[in-house]
């Protein structure tokens, strides 16, 4: 499956922040990571395959190519690209963010090439779900944020903020917990289980604490004043989001820098363990 992408133009297509097989293979091991349905994992690694109603990066066409790509991923795993590829992925998205819940009775979308109606079934959309939760949080920069704010001045690569997604991205996984349609355990690790709320507010404040915290000056993060009060920002910030690791990792450096060996050993573990719920490392190649 590798091998197909990368003969494809994915390796040629620039995405976010690398190239377009880097993302694909990217929301693939998260996906992974969370042990998902192999036919969900495969969704995630062509999820665009065919092109759909965000990216116009079709690798395959839908009207000569679905047998051969079914061969090589699997009827089912098809079946769920071809679909993701068809619907409005916004409005099915905006459905789920207004009632709360992915509907076990499914949809009817308007297929975005012919127009007409095509029906979803609420397994399908938990998966479609379940794999936007990894796309999201594998492309987003804080200057996408920016622009969705209307700062239209915002361009690439911007300051590098985080960016302020993750508030949406976890009202999605509690609405995929409240479906009933998936297992608790094959329910995404993050959020805790899918099952905490995070306020945009919270996340907006987490972002702001953090922010000031790694934009100190070098001087301060030398044990002084200074880093007691960066400390005491990361601190916050992990209380308002709890569900990042980075704050803790860069807690972890100051406290070490101040020789408290087991609050910086704390910090470390905590950092790690978020990180490795997100999976969104990408060190596999």
């Amino acid at each position: 499956m590798l091998a197909t992408l990368e003969a494809s133009d994915a390796p040629l297509i620039w995405h976010k922040h690398s190239s377009f097989l880097d993302h694909l293979r990217g929301v693939w091991l998260m996906l992974v990571a969370w042990e998902q349905p192999r036919a969900v994992c495969r969704l995630g690694l062509f999820h665009s395959a065919y092109s759909n109603s965000f990216v116009s990066m079709n690798l395959f066409d839908p009207t000569r190519d679905r047998a051969a790509l079914a061969e090589l991923i699997g009827e089912e795993a098809e079946g769920l690209v071809y679909g993701f590829c068809s619907i409005d992925r916004q409005q099915l998205e905006e459905k789920v963010l207004e009632e709360g819940v992915v509907r076990s009775e499914g949809y009817t979308l308007r297929h975005i090439r012919t127009g007409e109606a095509l029906q979803v079934s609420g397994a399908a959309a938990a998966a479609y779900v379940t794999e936007t939760l990894a796309d999201e949080l594998e492309q987003r920069f804080g200057w996408q944020s920016d622009l969705e704010a209307g700062e239209v001045a915002a361009v690439w690569p911007g300051p590098f903020l985080p960016t302020l997604r993750m508030a949406r991205t976890n009202a999605l996984a509690r609405a995929l917990r409240a479906s009933g349609l998936v297992t608790p355990e094959q329910l995404p690790p993050i959020f805790e289980r899918c099952s905490a709320p995070l306020r945009p507010e919270d996340e907006e404040a987490a972002r702001r604490l953090y922010w000031a915290a790694v934009s100190a000056a070098p001087g301060a993060q030398r044990g002084g004043g200074g880093a007691t009060e960066q400390i005491a920002q990361l601190e916050e910030a992990a209380r308002r989001n709890p569900f990042v690791g980075e704050p803790h990792l860069v807690r972890a450096q100051l406290l070490l820098q101040q020789g408290r060996w087991a609050e910086a050993e704390g910090a470390a573990s905590c950092g790690v363990a978020r990180l490795a719920e997100w999976a969104v490392a990408r060190t596999l190649r």
